[in-house]
């Protein structure tokens, strides 16, 4: 199946930080701030206008494991993303530091990384003794943002029990404002993304949890047993059988994971078809599913005149009470379409052809 790989790609990916001893610059210049995530290889902020601005971290044992530089723009802002062939990420215990020739600030991070029960609607999490943190829910049944204060223990604690309904995939974000840094923990709730047209299984979990998934069949038979490899907020597993075969689930198979509790999601009776003689585009999946489609032109062009036929559509809605839609809607050959269908939990069915005759 082409471009499985960006098919499978879930929320997304995830951003998360803190913070704590911030040391003032000791000069009269303009103060540096800063943003930054654990999980996000970007730093973001203020220093004095066209300055150098090197960032830098450190782990708790004084080594150095990141520098890089960039200059601050004319209005004092800077932007930097050190890629490098392994990212590397600030984690809690690291001293991160931005500093101009006139300028200074750091941190030593904590952890304000949240854990999310979708099924009680409890986010919880630690950070700094006393310190008081934003929680922002961007939930599929409505936004909700409070404060919490950290206990003397280390924890906080967030019910919305009859608030809002945290359903897989909603997003998290958890941030701290502190004497010019800004962190932040952006995460999503436990969900799973699958295709019947690929042995892959990836999503999100809670971070130290790990993920066990059992694809079974109509009767019950167990089709695949395995563990999935875990890499910070995110998971990735390969279907195989006892005989180490790749598995793509089929309709009628459950497959259970094991996250918010363990869940159970039923494989759904499915097809999709991108006819370009009648110009519609049909499928079927879960019934009265909300979805999600698109449909994309998958050449590469060689000159001007191409993109006049390129086709970039995406388009929304409820399939029926029997899991099926139809759009009418320009195709030509050469294009990608993807469907993804969302259970009622918040997990995530995929699905994507290219367009036939």
């Amino acid at each position: 199946m082409r471009h499985m790989s960006r098919r499978l790609a879930i929320v997304s990916s995830f951003v998360a930080l803190a913070a704590a001893s911030i040391a003032t610059p000791a000069s009269a210049a303009p103060a540096i701030t800063f943003e930054i995530g654990r999980y996000d290889l970007c730093v973001n902020g203020t220093a004095p206008k066209g300055q150098l601005v090197t960032y830098s971290l450190r782990d708790s044992h004084g080594t150095l494991r990141l520098r890089a530089r960039t200059h601050a723009e004319s209005d004092g802002t800077f932007y930097l993303c050190p890629f490098g062939s392994v990212p590397t990420y600030p984690e809690p215990g690291d001293t991160v530091k931005v500093k101009t020739p006139t300028a200074s600030r750091s941190i030593v991070m904590p952890d304000i990384w949240p854990s999310i029960d979708r099924v009680t609607d409890v986010i919880r999490g630690h950070g700094p003794k006393g310190a008081t943190l934003r929680v922002q829910v961007a939930a599929t049944t409505g936004d909700v943002s409070r404060t919490v204060t950290v206990d003397d223990a280390g924890r906080w604690r967030l019910d919305l029990g009859g608030v809002a309904d945290i359903l897989g995939a909603d997003q998290v974000l958890v941030s701290w404002k502190h004497a010019g840094v800004t962190v932040r923990a952006v995460s999503a709730a436990p969900a799973v993304l699958f295709s019947p047209q690929s042995d892959y299984v990836t999503g999100a979990r809670n971070l130290g949890r790990p993920v066990s998934l059992r694809l079974t069949d109509a009767d019950g038979k167990v089709r695949s047993d395995t563990t999935a490899a875990t890499y910070g907020p995110s998971f990735l597993a390969f279907l195989e059988s006892a005989k180490g075969r790749a598995v793509n689930p089929r309709s009628g198979d459950r497959l259970r994971v094991g996250i918010a509790g363990g869940i159970t999601l039923r494989v759904p009776a499915w097809n999709l078809k991108a006819d370009v003689s009648a110009g519609r585009v049909t499928g079927r999946c879960m019934p009265n599913a909300p979805y999600e489609a698109s449909a994309e032109t998958s050449f590469y062009f060689d000159d001007d005149s191409d993109f006049d036929d390129y086709i970039d559509t995406q388009w929304s809605g409820t399939t029926g009470p029997d899991g099926r839609f139809s759009r009418r809607m320009k195709l030509k050959l050469g294009v990608d379409v993807e469907l993804r269908c969302r259970y009622p939990s918040g997990d995530i069915f995929v699905a994507g052809i290219d367009t036939q005759p």
